[in-house]
């Protein structure tokens, strides 16, 4: 799996994510590419699905200030879709590289088992390059590579879904 490393970080710096986003818009568990480039924060979950948290709406003359919603929401969220419960967690350094070599992991296995077609790992590659994009945008490639190298502690877990209050 080492050996794969530059070339997976080589293709991810090489693709053109816009195209990506442009190609996944619509679909289910996936931004329009206009909010994701408003957006405050991005929540994604285990499977690279997301949703954007954006600016909060400007008060009217006489109302309160709204509430910056980076201080509301919580580092993991459950929320609920056609599918069941998903847990997500707001997009981060740590959270990227874990999704980063979890999707390094998961392409050595393609290569070797040769499903690298499939369509469902084609669309999850697509919304990881989107991703990717959006992280570059916002924190620069540097500290992406930075990420993608960095050695996570064996107790970093992803979110996991929380029950409904009072069951």
């Amino acid at each position: 799996m080492t050996e794969l490393g530059p070339l997976v970080r080589e293709v991810i710096r090489t693709f053109d994510g816009t195209q990506v986003v442009a190609i996944d818009r619509g679909r289910e568990g996936w931004p329009p590419y206009e909010d994701m480039q408003r957006a405050l924060a991005l929540y994604v979950s285990l499977d690279l699905r997301c949703w954007c948290l954006m600016p909060a709406k400007p008060a009217q003359p006489g109302e309160p200030e709204p509430l910056d919603p980076r201080k509301v929401y919580a580092e993991d969220v459950t929320q609920g879709d056609k599918d069941g419960k998903r847990a997500y967690r707001r997009l981060g350094m740590r959270w990227y590289a874990y999704l980063y070599q979890a999707m390094q992991r998961e392409q050595s296995d393609r290569l070797r088992e040769g499903t690298t077609g499939a369509p469902l790992w084609q669309q999850k590659r697509a919304r990881f390059n989107a991703l990717w994009l959006w992280a570059k945008e916002r924190v620069g490639k540097a500290q992406l590579v930075e990420a993608e190298n960095l050695r996570l502690p064996l107790e970093y877990r992803p979110p996991v879904i929380v029950g409904d209050p009072g069951s």
